[in-house]
């Protein structure tokens, strides 16, 4: 199993802040430098939240024009790649 999550900072309020997957799930968090929400949060991301995490990374990538990462050819080799690679110990 693993987790991708996209346009998200894994902070806000207490009772949405975090992640929920175990320590042993792989999760890759991806954020577009131009989305607006992530301008009004003030920056961040889950990095902070992926510490301890084995094989688990958080990204802020330079989308260019629309925000929208599911869109994004970047975004989505990296999810590919993520997925491809599986559980790695």
């Amino acid at each position: 199993a693993a987790r991708v999550i996209l346009q998200w900072t894994c902070g806000g309020a207490p009772h949405v802040a975090g992640l929920a997957p175990g320590k042993g799930e792989p999760v890759l968090a991806l954020l577009a430098a131009n989305d607006p929400w992530y301008q009004r949060s003030g920056g961040g991301d889950c990095g902070a939240w992926l510490a301890g995490r084995r094989n688990s990374a958080a990204r802020l990538l330079p989308v260019t024009g629309n925000h929208e990462l599911v869109a994004d050819p970047t975004a989505i080799q990296m999810i590919v790649a993520f997925l491809r690679a599986g559980p790695r110990g």
